[in-house]
């Protein structure tokens, strides 16, 4: 199917609750790609607990474990501008996605992304 666009508007970290999160890498995505992401859930509330909520290091483990049996819904990455760009740049360089960014825009405390589909050639 050619054409296609997706709107993202994504947050970013440095201005949200996020901000004391560490930046999701480009290995960390490949492993949520390659092997699901359910091998990387308790990291994520893990991380949440300690930099977000701010739980007493005795506590993180229980309170992410409540979180986590609850489904509350959480950041699983979190992402600065330039950060999320190099992510985009990553999966059409490294994974041979066929898209174009077509616009890039940083709000006030989000990155609104469009992406535009390339036909298969």
């Amino acid at each position: 199917m050619a054409g296609g666009i997706a709107y993202i508007a994504i947050p970013d970290k440095r201005f949200t609750f996020d901000y004391r999160r560490t930046t999701t890498d480009w290995k960390h995505v490949l492993e949520d790609f390659q092997d699901g992401a359910e091998h990387s859930r308790e990291m994520h509330y893990l991380d949440w607990t300690r930099n977000v909520m701010r739980v007493r290091e005795q506590d993180i483990e229980a309170t992410a474990s409540q979180l986590m049996q609850r489904g509350y819904s959480i950041h699983f990455h979190a992402w600065s501008a330039n950060s999320l760009g190099a992510f985009f740049e990553k999966c059409r360089t490294e994974l041979g996605f066929l898209f174009t960014v077509g616009d890039f825009v940083r709000n006030v405390s989000e990155v609104i992304v469009v992406l535009k589909k390339l036909p298969v050639t």
